[in-house]
């Protein structure tokens, strides 16, 4: 049975999902949040999570803390059927207390980290979370407040707990993945050249490219096209928020040879084009 809850509007700054899946499903697109940070609490099932440059597993009773920018992914190990709770939030949520509350996101989000919990920590956790949608449900009078003291409850007892354990995160190991955080860090930095092919960056390797897909697939859960376009239009979001440059010198600057080609794989990943991305986020 299919579970899919979400409370999600885009002029929120909270939003929570709560989904149960036992069919093939992952993240139908590369991912990350300019301005939401996010957690992830797996419930039940088994799941691979790619997170900026590595493979971590994530168990039922993990909990996920990914940073705002950070590229990120969830896929299968073996079977498909898993359970989730999602939580994404922005500074806006904190509105003029955030300097109180920054020392609990620092903690939590500074680093890729993977708190595993122990049973009675897990029904702690999962009684907030559940709390937070029933608020979410009812939208009874004060609701955006409570879900304010709850998000901040998750938050203090994550820290509470790293201060008492410390937090180990379990990567995928072997050739395959040790090799293929090389080649992603080496996209991350020769993303601005247009040649940068898949044929390329295998010759660089010394595999075939057959191979390097096939593994770039297995390992990161991503075509090397998807990780690829999503390096370059996160640094065109960057200068489109924080320079005066021409959309089309932003375009070449970040390795598109086309505007029209730039343009349209903005658009489908951030579902704006880049002027009006530009209206919307410049600071």
């Amino acid at each position: 049975m299919d579970i899919n809850f979400s409370y999600k509007k885009p002029e929120d700054p909270l939003h929570i999902s709560h989904r149960k899946r036992d069919t093939k499903d992952a993240m139908p697109e590369y991912h990350s949040h300019v301005d939401h940070y996010e957690v992830y609490y797996l419930m039940n099932g088994k799941r691979k999570y790619f997170i900026k440059d590595k493979t971590y597993h994530v168990n039922p009773g993990n909990l996920v803390f990914i940073h705002k920018g950070v590229l990120h992914r969830t896929f299968h190990v073996d079977d498909y059927e898993h359970e989730r709770l999602l939580i994404n939030f922005t500074d806006q949520f904190f509105a003029g207390e955030k300097e109180s509350y920054a020392s609990l996101l620092q903690s939590v989000f500074k680093q890729t980290l993977i708190i595993e919990l122990n049973r009675h920590e897990q029904q702690e956790f999962e009684h907030i979370l559940f709390t937070m949608i029933r608020e979410m449900q009812i939208a009874d009078e004060g609701f955006e407040l409570y879900l304010k003291t709850l998000l901040l409850q998750l938050l203090i007892s994550s820290v509470r707990f790293l201060n008492r354990n410390s937090a180990e995160v379990q990567e995928f190991t072997g050739s395959v993945y040790h090799k293929m955080t090389d080649i992603i860090h080496y996209i991350n930095k020769h993303y601005s050249s247009s040649n940068l092919t898949l044929d390329s960056v295998a010759g660089q390797f010394f595999i075939s490219s057959y191979y390097l897909s096939r593994i770039f697939k297995k390992a990161t859960g991503f075509t090397y096209s998807e990780y690829l376009n999503h390096v370059r239009i996160q640094e065109a979001q960057r200068l489109l928020r924080e320079s005066n440059m021409k959309v089309i010198d932003i375009a070449g600057k970040v390795g598109f040879n086309s505007l029209t080609h730039f343009g349209r794989v903005f658009k489908n990943s951030t579902r704006y084009t880049p002027s009006a991305y530009r209206k919307l986020h410049r600071i």
